[in-house]
């Protein structure tokens, strides 16, 4: 089964029409642990289309001929979502019996507004990983699943590490003064506070409490990270760090205690 995951995101960059490679400030974390899952459940046949590499939709239409999927799955945050549904159409366009699954922030809270899309075949809401792969498992089985399927809040502390290897492992910081190569790493998932602004699409992603790895894992995801690349910086996307004072303590020591400055 040919997989290809979409980051369909034009709002931090345009289509990348000087045709240079570029290396941009940010991965999907969503699309990495959902390409490490898959990979480690069997399906090993994982591609990535990430709009802000291509040159234009004509180049987006080549691609997805090129790679002819079997599914494919599309993250969706609101700002991207105008973009989402274009490539959902021209995918349609190519080949109607590819099946489309969209999931992340924007399906989960408007998930009405999907469902009336007649390209999208499968709308995942809440947390993806399990879900996909329980998908993934019943189309290769020729079995019926539901059109709107609610993720399960996942385990963090036995998910596999990132596949970074998706995006080519194209990262650098907002901050100038870090140096590379530079690495982003998520601790935890979740918020503990309530802010009017995201807290209730973040609790309908994420679940009501803040759910965090352990030192001793991501320690183990630093070391295979200082293998891979040699990381000389690296940046966590946790919403809330630091809330955490004995965690963030224990982690400074064994930060330490494993060799990194």
């Amino acid at each position: 089964m040919k997989i290809v995951f979409i980051y369909p995101s034009l709002c931090d960059s345009s289509f990348n029409v000087s045709k240079e490679p570029v290396v941009f400030n940010n991965i999907h974390r969503g699309l990495c642990c959902l390409s490490a899952l898959c990979k480690k459940e069997g399906f090993s046949d994982v591609s990535l289309i990430d709009l802000r590499s291509l040159k234009d939709w004509d180049s987006f239409r080549s691609e997805v001929i090129r790679l002819n999927p079997d599914v494919v799955g599309i993250t969706v945050m609101s700002p991207d979502y105008r973009f989402a549904v274009k490539c959902l159409g021209i995918i349609k366009s190519i080949k109607r019996d590819i099946k489309t699954v969209v999931g992340g922030m924007h399906p989960t809270i408007m998930t009405k507004e999907m469902e009336e899309n007649p390209d999208v075949d499968f709308i995942i809401t809440g947390e993806g990983e399990t879900a996909f792969v329980g998908l993934l498992k019943k189309l290769e089985k020729g079995e019926y699943a539901d059109r709107v399927i609610r993720g399960e809040l996942a385990d963090v502390e036995s998910l596999p590490f990132d596949d970074r290897e998706l995006f080519d492992f194209l990262e650098k910081p907002y901050d100038f003064f870090l140096p590379l190569p530079f690495v982003t790493v998520l601790a935890s998932r979740g918020c503990p506070y309530a802010c009017r602004f995201c807290a209730p699409g973040s609790k309908l992603l994420h679940g009501n409490r803040t759910r965090r790895r352990s030192v001793d894992n991501v320690i183990r995801e630093l070391e295979e990270l200082r293998s891979l690349y040699g990381f000389k910086s690296l940046q966590f996307w946790d919403d809330c760090f630091g809330v955490d004072k004995a965690w963030v303590t224990e982690f400074c020591e064994k930060y330490k205690e494993h060799g990194f400055d």
